[in-house]
């Protein structure tokens, strides 16, 4: 079982089902935010 496999079984066990779902949908959003922004930044510093 992975990280993230395993971060989903305990919000379903602590938090329901539901609740679990919203959660890592809005950690998955912030990850990707971060992502996009690291890769902004290496275009971006590219550019000189």
């Amino acid at each position: 079982m992975g990280i993230v496999e395993v971060l989903e079984e305990f919000l379903r066990e602590v938090k329901g089902s539901e609740r679990a779902i919203e959660l890592m949908n809005k950690w998955s959003e912030e990850m990707r935010e971060k992502a996009w922004g690291k890769i902004a930044g290496f275009i971006k510093g590219g550019d000189r």
